[in-house]
């Protein structure tokens, strides 16, 4: 469908004389076969009417513009027009022009999230295959990406009358976005990027892109599945701060997959009473209080699963002004996992966890590089589907960014803590 004449093929071999044997975009040309794409895109595409340009050159262009933190597709356009290493890697002659910006747009709209996405994945396998990547240890983590309109004012108090819940504020211009925390102090309003990585290299493994509201850990059992079952990898520990304490991910880590992680426990508020620790289990799985007393079961948490138990006698209590100031007495939640949970709590006071829970700082490179580097600081475009395209493409920017520094290099040396 896409074939050379031979005027282009004598353009190319011009062009490869004035390209240096190190530089990037010759060793990705000579070292990654990317003309799968070409295959992956031929449905999408109709045998009618004239010839354009191949798929394989147009993702390549749009991949210079991440690799090159270009800021829009109008002056990719321009940069493709006159670079020569540009157009030597993307296989156009001295001749051709750049294809109009508009081009691109329509090439997303075309081949769709999950076409790329395959193209990421398959990245990911040629990295696998080489030996460059062994993924013994992963890390997770989320970055903002700020939406690319104004802010609409955060607020708080405004609630449904029917469901009782927060609507949350919303922006004409990117229904989509949301506002988020940095931290508790510090909002912003657009997407998280989502990323899971191997430690050692800091190579992407997987990602997913949601509005600024989603907490952490609700995305991530899903990336890090996905990544084990698609890469056949089998990963011994992860390592992920505070906010992937909450929801079934500890428990799934263990069960599902046998993988140790290295996440600390969210600190309890600080106060005058008994901490949640001053309650253990009994022989019989029921919690007994400071004071000595069995408590006894009262409901179950709907949306974490677990158990919650109220104490008995408390207001005759000596201790209870030690332990709560509530008056129907001092209530304790335990999960369905807390033999698993007290494991992980004893496994975080050792040696072990502050070295795999330091590895952890590999991920935060990997943002810092594509905030930095690689234009993932704001959004390029408006609405979650196109800024997951940027997400995607910025992940394959910087997978094949380490992948042609590991061919020319040998192979990655592991990251020392």
């Amino acid at each position: 469908m896409w074939e050379k004449d031979s005027q282009i093929s004598f353009e190319l071999c011009t062009l490869d004389r004035l390209i240096p044997k190190n530089d990037k975009y010759r060793i990705l040309k000579e070292n990654v076969d990317l003309s799968f794409i070409n295959d992956l895109a031929g449905p999408k595409y109709s045998h009618l009417g004239r010839e354009g340009f191949e798929p394989v050159a147009l993702f390549k262009m749009l991949l210079i513009m991440y690799l090159e933190n270009i800021p829009s597709e109008r002056e990719l356009e321009e940069q493709i027009q006159f670079n020569i290493r540009y157009r030597f890697f993307c296989d156009l002659d001295t001749f051709s022009s750049a294809p109009d910006h508009s081009t691109f747009s329509r090439l997303r709209e075309r081949l769709g999230d999950e076409l790329f996405k395959e193209i990421f994945e398959q990245i990911v396998d040629k990295a696998l295959s080489l030996g460059f990547v062994r993924a013994s240890h992963l890390a997770i983590d989320s970055t903002s990406v700020i939406a690319d309109c104004q802010r609409p004012p955060y607020d708080k108090d405004n609630i449904d009358p029917k469901t009782g819940e927060h609507i949350p504020s919303k922006s004409e211009i990117d229904p989509d976005a949301r506002w988020g925390k940095k931290s508790k102090n510090r909002a912003f309003f657009g997407y998280k990027a989502h990323q899971l990585v191997d430690s050692e290299t800091g190579f992407i493994l997987g990602f997913d892109t949601t509005d600024a509201s989603v907490n952490d850990h609700i995305p991530a059992e899903g990336m890090i599945d996905e990544a084990i079952d698609r890469h056949k990898l089998s990963p011994e520990s992860l390592s992920a701060d505070k906010a992937y304490t909450e929801g079934p991910l500890r428990r799934n880590l263990k069960k599902k997959h046998n993988i140790q992680p290295a996440i600390p426990f969210k600190n309890e508020k600080e106060t005058d009473l008994f901490s949640r620790d001053e309650f253990k289990l009994g022989n019989d799985g029921n919690p007994i209080c400071p004071a000595g007393v069995k408590m006894r079961f009262a409901q179950i948490d709907s949306k974490s699963g677990s158990f919650r138990y109220r104490g008995v006698g408390c207001r005759k209590c000596s201790l209870k002004s030690k332990c709560t100031t509530s008056a129907k007495g001092r209530s304790v939640s335990f999960s369905p996992d807390e033999l698993l949970l007290l494991k992980d709590r004893e496994f975080n006071q050792t040696p072990e966890f502050e070295l795999l829970y330091r590895l952890r700082s590999s991920v935060e490179r990997v943002h810092g590089d594509a905030k930095t580097n690689h234009s993932l600081a704001r959004a390029k475009f408006r609405s979650k589907w196109k800024v997951n395209f940027q997400v995607t493409m910025t992940a394959l920017a910087m997978n094949l960014k380490r992948l042609a520094a590991w061919l020319l290099n040998g192979p990655p040396q592991p990251v020392v803590v």
